[in-house]
């Protein structure tokens, strides 16, 4: 299904279109319009060009043993198409993947898969300035070389904050607020694009009560304090 939010649409802590997230629908038209709007133009062959006559275009890397992520990168490259935009996609085994995203940082866009769950928090690693998975503005690594005027962007800093403050409260009624405000954040930057929300199905013994099936990867642990295995 469609995901518009970093945190999953099956979490307590999802913030619904309803109720103020942001959302960009699908319009080709619209999206014509406001490149040309921004001084963009096209040729006869619906091609996007700057004001400096360079053809719009960019890398997508994915990693190839995955054919979901392989298939949505190729339909993204034709959605794109559609609005002139060229995105030159290559398929990479996965470590060649984390060291162009990691490493050498010889990248333009990556199609990755970061689960989410039901605690917004468990994405700490990919959200937060401090992360090794946080690709879009990744800091310095060890064994790296210094990166001069490295420096996170107000957004960032935001965010790190609602995301230090979230796990110091314990109000479920609090967390809510502070990790919408983190969703109205993300889904304004963009730093990062949510395509879409898998879903999983697991089998449990016949003898263990109190699941709740949500549709996550890791749904038979999500409430596992209520979990309990009957006659014991």
């Amino acid at each position: 299904m469609i995901q518009h939010s970093p945190v999953s649409i099956q979490s307590p802590y999802f913030l619904t279109p309803e109720q103020g997230l942001k959302v960009y629908k699908y319009d080709i038209e619209k999206a014509k319009t406001m490149l040309k709007g921004a001084g963009f133009k096209y040729n006869d062959r619906n091609e996007l060009f700057d004001s400096e006559g360079h053809r719009v275009e960019f890398g997508l890397i994915t990693n190839v043993n995955n054919q979901v992520r392989v298939a949505i990168a190729s339909q993204v490259q034709q959605d794109l198409a559609k609005i002139g935009i060229k995105a030159n996609f290559q398929a990479l085994n996965f470590n060649s993947l984390v060291e162009k995203v990691n490493g050498n940082r010889d990248w333009d866009t990556h199609m990755i898969g970061f689960g989410g769950g039901a605690e917004p928090h468990d994405m700490a690693n990919l959200w937060m300035s401090s992360g090794g998975s946080h690709s879009f503005n990744l800091k310095q690594q060890p064994g790296q070389k210094p990166i001069q005027n490295y420096a996170p962007k107000p957004f960032e800093v935001e965010i790190d904050r609602l995301f230090i403050t979230g796990a110091q409260e314990n109000d479920p009624e609090k967390r809510k607020v502070i990790y919408h405000k983190f969703q109205q954040l993300t889904a304004e930057e963009l730093p990062i694009i949510q395509v879409v929300n898998d879903r999983a199905l697991m089998a449990v013994r016949g003898d263990i009560t109190g699941l709740k099936y949500n549709g996550l990867p890791t749904w038979g642990l999500w409430n596992i304090e209520e979990l309990d295995r009957s006659g014991i």
